[in-house]
C-alpha cells in the first residue's frame, strides 16, 4: 500500500530522522493507512513480508521534494 500523504508538514519539522521520536511518529501516522486497509483485509499486518514507512522528511531528502510533498 502507498500513500503520498497530504498531511501538514509542520509536525515533521521538529523531528530528527533516526530518533526514537521520529520513528514513533512515523509508526503513528502509518496506522491511519493500516486502519483503512484493514477494513478490506483484516489480517494485513499478519500477511506483511516487507514494510518501509517513509515520511515527508525522507521524501525531501531523497527525492528532493519541497517540504516532502508530492504534487503542486
Amino acid at each position: 500500500m502507498y500513500s503520498s500523504g497530504g498531511e501538514p508538514y509542520e509536525p515533521w519539522e521538529k523531528l530528527k530522522p533516526g530518533t526514537n521520536e521520529y520513528e514513533a511518529y512515523k509508526e503513528e501516522r502509518a496506522e491511519v493507512l493500516f486502519r483503512a486497509v484493514e477494513r478490506a483485509i483484516p489480517d494485513i499486518k499478519d500477511r506483511l513480508e516487507f514494510k518501509i514507512i517513509g515520511s515527508p522528511l525522507a521524501h525531501e531528502a531523497f527525492l528532493r521534494r519541497d517540504r516532502g510533498t508530492y504534487g503542486m
